[in-house]
């Protein structure tokens, strides 16, 4: 009996102390085992919200219409509330798991940045560097902060250099050769690092890669003044004009070795017969049967039989080869002439879309493929 008292004593004492010590534990420390587990998903829901809203942010730039540009900002509005709410559910929740709190830190950061809160992200990016400055979103958000493209340039190539799996960061120095138009390393750094990532990463780059890979190649040869209407899916009339005096010596015979303004030389062209009489320089779109028209006179100059070579074999057979361009037409020479030489291919074979817009790549290429032609 006496013994047995004395091992209940024993026993309730250990209790005792497991259980003081159990209450001496931070709660940060229960809750941190699992915690980043369980919230990954958020977590990456949260970060698929911040790019899709950065890609509406970069494409609003480019639309001219105000309600869509107001339904791109009501929409922003909501995904940066979801963002908010989400964020802070999280962060409510006791951690010690430094790497996570930063992560969420960071993105949190990065959603005052789609703000337009500098002040804010800078406040709360040096919180998520305190808890662990190795992170890639806080590296990733580091850079977004730096005014400078050659500081944040510096920055990302140090930080892929000591870890090359950064792929975040790398997307994002691809980004930055583009502002810098440096377009092979700029669609090297894409495609080594997109396939790694969520697809709305490649959503968000997506329009910056194909256009690094256009002027890749290209072979970086266009001129630097020349490079905005190359990239552009529509260009004017008197573009053309600009695209052929920078990049090649086909208006030489006018210019000589100056460089002409643009509308002058491209009404001095008008007059001789490059463009339609009709054609509104100053606002009209270059289609293809303008640009057929405009490089058909860099092929053939002023010879008078070339330029008309094909509408004197046509009308003797009151036909014309092609369904969609009329024999009569003062575009008709010049179609036929530019397929021939292959320089505009036909759309399927049949029909050449006299009306169908030019893209500034497009009329760059085959106003390289006429200058070769130049007689």
């Amino acid at each position: 009996m006496k013994y047995e008292r004395l091992y209940a004593a024993l026993f309730s004492a250990f209790i005792l102390i497991a259980f003081a010590s159990c209450s001496t534990v931070p709660r940060s420390d229960v809750y941190s085992s699992s915690v980043k587990e369980d919230n990954g998903a958020r977590i990456e829901n949260i970060e698929r919200s911040l790019v899709l809203q950065r890609k509406t942010i970069l494409q609003s730039k480019t639309i001219l219409q105000g309600k869509s540009v107001l339904q791109n900002k009501t929409n922003d509005a909501a995904e940066n509330a979801f963002v908010k709410k989400e964020l802070d559910e999280l962060l409510s929740v006791p951690s010690s798991d430094s790497s996570y709190l930063a992560r969420l830190y960071s993105l949190y950061a990065d959603r005052y940045l789609l703000d337009r809160d500098k002040a804010a992200a800078r406040k709360m990016l040096k919180t998520a560097q305190s808890r662990n400055a190795e992170d890639e979103y806080v590296m990733l958000v580091s850079s977004r902060l730096m005014e400078k493209s050659n500081e944040k340039r510096d920055f990302l190539e140090n930080a892929i250099k000591h870890n090359p799996d950064l792929y975040r960061l790398k997307a994002e120095l691809a980004s930055v050769y583009f502002s810098e138009e440096n377009y092979t390393a700029a669609l090297a750094a894409f495609d080594t690092s997109l396939d790694f990532l969520p697809q709305e990463y490649t959503e968000l780059y997506g329009e910056q890669r194909e256009q690094a890979a256009k002027f890749h190649e290209l072979g970086g040869s266009v001129h630097k003044d020349s490079a905005r209407i190359v990239e552009q899916d529509t260009i004017r009339l008197s573009d053309m004009t600009a695209l052929t005096q920078d990049n090649s010596h086909a208006l030489d015979f006018i210019t000589g070795t100056e460089r002409r303004a643009v509308k002058l030389l491209a009404e001095q062209l008008k007059i001789e017969g490059w463009y339609a009489p009709d054609a509104d320089l100053n606002t009209g779109n270059a289609k293809r049967k303008d640009a057929a028209l405009f490089l058909w006179h860099i092929i053939a100059g002023s010879d008078f039989a070339l330029l008309n070579r094909y509408s004197t074999k046509y009308i003797q057979r009151g036909k014309s080869p092609l369904e969609d361009v009329p024999l009569e037409r003062i575009y008709f020479d010049s179609i036929l002439g530019v397929i021939e030489e292959d320089i505009i291919p036909l759309i399927d074979g049949r029909r050449f879309d006299p009306e169908g817009s030019v893209s500034g790549f497009d009329f760059y290429n085959w106003l390289k493929k006429a200058d070769n032609l130049r007689r």
